[in-house]
């Protein structure tokens, strides 16, 4: 028997919020998972020099818009004045 994400929805809220809870994490827990396995899937297309490039100028934190726009004001200075 197949079910809708519609049928399956409307089935799940009718659980009490714990067992939704545990449901959502195993959902998402599955998503990530499976995600992950593309993602590994994609890297093996890739050449091993590709690979090697994966991640290289990756900041160690993300940058906000300000730390962006000053980074290029200080590159704009240092390459024009």
């Amino acid at each position: 028997m197949t079910f809708t994400p519609e049928q399956i929805e409307e089935e799940a809220l009718k659980l009490p919020m714990g067992a939704r809870a545990i449901l959502a994490q195993n959902l998402l827990l599955s998503v990530g998972r499976e995600r992950l396995k593309h993602e590994e899937a994609f890297r093996q297309q890739l050449s091993p020099w590709a690979r090697g490039l994966l991640g290289i100028a990756k900041p160690e934190q993300p940058l906000s818009d300000e730390d962006i726009r000053c980074d290029y004001e200080a590159y704009l200075e240092r390459k024009y004045v």
